[in-house]
């Protein structure tokens, strides 16, 4: 109901954008303070103004000359976001209760690829005040090209970028939340909710005439490779109307992953169309290939970053038997590149195939000849393919090949030599890894 009161404030009350007021959302929303995530930036500011960033860099706020009245420490610190819709970080601003004479500037980066509509009005910012609840922030402008969104803070507490309507996966036997993936050929429910029955606040039945759906068309970015997409009946629950489809995966894995479901939508009383995006991941995470011929599949599966290092690991019963990666130098702005074998696992890439800790040990991509005393290197490389986001949670696909090395005994032993291939696609957590494995 939230989003749908939001997209009504957003469709019908442009005009209000160009005012710097706070404009309070219908029924506003009450969510927990959201918790402490990541590094603070601090810096001093005075009366003759200045300017500080997030320490992620997707926050910056402007403090123009005369807003303060004295010198003051300005804190930005990243809390987990609780409210529905919103896009990655809420942003904590501090010292908590500040007042600005004019008001400051605050602008967002924000993930473009996370974007359920092509209307730049879905796009807005909220603040949560010390009674928990959340208010819509007037005055924002958003530019969809650049991916930022800028807004008057007249005050300090927590902010957030938000979207204000999204395509709801809708699974009848798992939930309202609908599952995380569709199995390959497996189906899922998907709705769209009118919200000809959410009326904003200072809003009449004209306005509220106006919201009514008209029609939604389903289709699969990509074609019938993807997926397939049957409309279903409209459908009145709880006073509202859903506008339903069903998707089903493709019986193996699309040439696109995740797929884009898109629902564009038309008004009774307005020329205005929306076009709503769901990303839906086909298919369990996998990580499978082949080592000296022998297919491999692992059932245990981990990615993590931490600064610039990225692990990828996979095992089954036995954690003997497993394949470890390890990328360095990686530019998590932009990691979608092939990494080659280097003669440093602390600095390059590197992976290793164990078949068994307990016997010959693990077959490394690169190991140091005897005579001379140089390094071997693999050929070939790791290559990410893409971080694909889906629920706010990422995913790494790529693949490997290479020749991997083994040398049983102490030099002059003979150094053995296999070689491997391998694909994956792997859920990403955040983790403390040691640099250098």
């Amino acid at each position: 109901m939230l989003f749908c009161c939001f997209l009504a404030i957003c469709m019908l009350n442009c005009k209000d954008k160009e005012n710097t007021s706070i404009a309070p959302i219908s029924d506003p929303s009450v969510t927990d303070p959201g918790k402490p995530t990541g590094q603070a930036a601090s810096k001093s500011i005075g009366m003759e103004g200045g300017t500080i960033t997030s320490y992620d860099g997707n926050v910056q706020l402007t403090i123009p000359a005369g807003a303060l009245t004295k010198s003051t420490t300005i804190t930005i610190q990243p809390v987990t976001n609780q409210l529905p819709g919103g896009m990655g970080h809420a942003y904590r601003f501090s010292p908590d209760g500040t007042q600005f004479a004019k008001p400051a500037m605050l602008t967002f980066s924000y993930d473009k690829k996370r974007l359920m509509s092509n209307d730049p009005g879905v796009i807005q910012v909220a603040f949560q005040d010390h009674e928990r609840k959340w208010y819509l922030a007037a005055g924002a402008k958003a530019d969809t090209l650049a991916g930022q969104i800028a807004v008057p803070m007249p005050h300090f507490s927590d902010w957030t970028v938000f979207q204000t309507n999204q395509l709801a996966a809708i699974d009848f036997e798992g939930g309202s939340q609908g599952p995380s993936y569709v199995e390959l050929g497996g189906s899922l429910k998907l709705a769209v909710e009118n919200p000809v029955f959410i009326v904003p606040i200072g809003m009449g039945n004209q306005q509220k005439e106006q919201l009514e759906i008209q029609a939604v068309k389903w289709s699969v970015l990509g074609g019938s490779s993807n997926g397939q997409i049957v409309p279903g009946a409209k459908e009145e629950i709880k006073e509202a109307d859903y506008y339903r489809s069903t998707f089903t995966a493709p019986a193996s894995y699309p040439p696109n992953n995740p797929v884009t479901v898109v629902a564009e939508v038309t008004f009774k009383s307005s020329p205005k169309k929306l076009i709503l995006l769901k990303k839906i991941l086909i298919g369990k995470d996998y990580f499978t290939g082949e080592f000296d011929g022998v297919p491999f599949e692992w059932k245990t599966l981990s990615c993590a970053k931490a600064k610039n290092v990225l692990t990828i690991s996979g095992y089954n019963e036995n954690p003997d038997q497993s394949l470890h990666i390890i990328l360095n130098a990686v530019d998590f702005t932009n990691p979608a590149r092939s990494y080659p074998y280097g003669p440093n696992a602390g600095k390059d890439a590197w992976s290793e195939f164990a078949e068994d800790y307990a016997g010959a040990g693990g077959w490394v991509s690169q190991i140091f000849e005897c005579r001379p005393i140089v390094p071997r290197v693999s050929e070939g490389a790791v290559k990410i393919a893409n971080f694909e986001e889906v629920k706010g949670v990422i995913y790494v696909r790529g693949s490997l090949t290479g020749t991997f090395y083994l040398r049983k005994g102490a030099c002059p032993a003979p150094i053995l030599v296999k070689k491997i291939k391998a694909e994956f696609r792997i859920k990403m957590t955040e983790a403390v890894i040691p640099q250098g494995g």
